[in-house]
């Protein structure tokens, strides 16, 4: 299964993801927990969770294709493609 990732550019990215969904969309890339994003970004863990739902949120309305990976394998690889070749 593959993601259609590449639907974002480097161009859409800021028209799509605020600044703070960007560093909530790398920590879970990392693999970090909810708790612990909240901590490192000094945020609720209720506020993690906006951000969150509203980056999944976004990534529907765009019209990428889960094909049956979790919300936040899919908000992983997205984040992955952005930053692509040092971006």
């Amino acid at each position: 299964m593959t993601i259609d990732a590449k639907k974002f550019t480097k161009t859409k990215t800021s028209l799509i993801f605020t600044p703070r969904e960007l560093e909530v969309m790398e920590l879970v890339a990392r693999s970090y927990l909810n708790k612990e994003i909240a901590d490192v970004l000094d945020i609720s863990t209720q506020t993690v969770k906006n951000h969150l739902s509203n980056i999944y949120r976004k990534i529907k309305q765009s019209g990428v294709k889960a094909n049956g990976y979790s919300q936040r394998v899919l908000a992983t690889q997205i984040y992955d493609e952005l930053n692509k070749d040092g971006g």
